[in-house]
């Protein structure tokens, strides 16, 4: 669909406005499709650019990777499926905390080929994901740690042995100094990164105006 132009649309109200008169107080019929056509175009737009952002995001990784030579610092990007929903989402992580999770997932399995409770059968899945990120922005500036993650990172310790996320918190910081060194080193990388940062920018104003802000 094509984006109409605000200000046209305005107009196009103002004039049917003052065609039907000034005495009339009758409200303008042709609003509520003008409102409407506004609002699918916005939403239209903020597709277009989410689907961009990823894009770029992606572009940024496959480029890294193929520059990169630590082969546990590769990015990777999984499509996965939360638990009870069919709707997958995508998450991008190192290698490094890939690995940390199945030797997790590895242990757990172990154990639970033993005994177990439900608590910390439950307590051992949630943490299996630790420590994925999503966005460039989030792969540099660290892994996931907040308040749920810690907790039930925390109650899988005793049945797995030293949770993932304390594995990929420990390596985070050799792994961001090595993007930041790749991409300093590298002018395609860090022209991929601004156009990632435009359009990250770009996306997050759309949606602002889309949901009225």
């Amino acid at each position: 669909m094509t984006t109409i132009p605000r200000n046209v649309l305005l107009l196009g109200v103002l004039f049917a406005s003052l065609a039907c008169g000034a005495e009339t107080t009758t409200p303008d019929p042709a609003a509520a499709p003008v409102d409407q056509v506004v609002v699918m175009a916005a939403r239209e737009k903020v597709a277009k650019l989410e689907k961009e952002v990823k894009l770029a995001e992606q572009r940024f990784y496959d480029r890294y990777n193929q520059i990169n030579t630590k082969r546990d610092y590769a990015v990777k990007c999984y499509n996965e499926a939360d638990t009870g929903t069919r709707f997958k989402k995508q998450y991008c992580q190192p290698v490094f905390a890939t690995k940390a999770q199945e030797e997790q997932a590895r242990r757990a399995v172990a154990y639970l080929g033993s005994s177990s409770t439900p608590s910390t059968t439950s307590g051992a899945a949630a943490s299996m994901h630790a420590g994925a990120t999503t966005g460039i922005a989030g792969m540099a500036g660290g892994a996931g740690s907040g308040e749920a993650q810690e907790s039930s990172a925390s109650a899988a310790a005793g049945v797995t042995g030293a949770p993932a996320i304390m594995a990929v918190q420990g390596g985070q910081g050799d792994f961001q100094k090595n993007m930041i060194e790749a991409t300093r080193k590298s002018p395609e990388l860090m022209k991929l990164l601004n156009k990632y940062a435009e359009l990250m920018k770009e996306y997050e104003e759309a949606l602002r105006q889309a949901n009225g802000n």
